[in-house]
């Protein structure tokens, strides 16, 4: 609840996926007060003035601490150690969210893997920033994946591939021209909170991509190529003859009995957009 002394407002949406769900629309309306005091307040020239101050401190102040914490991340760079939960509140943070916080910087032919299994939770999210923990261009580049977007081993781990150029796998993480920078991966309302395990490798030496498929949960399945076979030409030797190759998905969301999941793999880039993903399914 709000008191005398609140001065922020601060909303936050999260989504699996921009492309398929809608930005909320939101409206401030004061209630429990006297008609009258409703109304917007007089815009006086001692009200803009002091505005005006407090959104200069907030944008001078906002960098320095950012740029203040991207050189103690340079301490660490290419790893992701937990960020002081009392530091995050301090600044802001959600006490639900476990955050790991770094600098990267490796060379054009060398990938910084990330690997992990995620918890049970409501949400977890790795995405690739500049020095100012400002994120990279999300609209044009692939430089983040979620709970949603991810690609799974059958382990149920994800191994994500951030890299200069595309090295073919799933879960490229995209530099989008930028040499260093920062990154953050966190865990939201999580049972536990595992340690991401990172390390530096030449591109040369990532092991070659498994060949695997995904099933819909209607039975079609469908290979990293985009291609779909039908149950019927298919032979299911056991309940988990489905799993051999890859994971098995729920639908992500359905129209007219389509399935609209999403798998992203290098083959599902068109101009190094990742939106067109796989076609659905029968």
């Amino acid at each position: 609840p709000m008191s005398p002394e609140t001065g922020t407002l601060v909303v936050r949406q999260t989504f699996l996926d921009r492309d398929a769900e809608t930005p909320a629309e939101l409206t401030i309306e004061r209630i429990n007060c006297p008609e009258d005091e409703r109304r917007a307040s007089q815009l006086t020239a001692r009200a803009l003035d002091e505005g005006l101050g407090k959104a200069g401190a907030l944008v001078a102040g906002a960098p320095l601490l950012f740029a203040k914490w991207a050189r103690d991340f340079k301490r660490h760079s290419n790893a992701l150690p937990l960020f002081d939960p009392q530091v995050s509140l301090a600044a802001g943070g959600d006490p639900n969210i476990a955050y790991y916080h770094s600098h990267w910087a490796f060379a054009e032919d060398e990938a910084l893997l990330i690997e992990v299994t995620p918890p049970e939770c409501e949400y977890w999210n790795f995405q690739l920033n500049n020095y100012w923990m400002e994120s990279l261009d999300y609209r044009h580049f692939t430089i983040h994946t979620n709970k949603h977007l991810a690609h799974y081993e059958q382990d149920g781990s994800v191994l994500l591939i951030v890299a200069h150029e595309d090295p073919g796998r799933p879960n490229w993480i995209e530099t989008a021209g930028h040499t260093s920078g920062t990154m953050c991966f966190r865990w939201v309302r999580a049972d536990e909170h595992p340690q991401p395990r990172t390390r530096v490798v030449k591109l040369s030496d990532l092991p070659e991509r498994a060949q695997g498929h995904v099933t819909c949960a209607t039975g079609w399945q469908c290979d990293l190529h985009g291609l779909w076979q039908p149950p019927s030409t298919r032979t299911r030797q056991d309940p988990q003859s489905d799993r051999q190759g890859g994971p098995t998905l729920r639908p992500f969301r359905s129209a007219g009995g389509r399935c609209a999941h999403r798998v992203r793999t290098a083959q599902d880039r068109i101009d190094r957009f990742w939106r067109r993903g796989l076609p659905p399914c029968p």
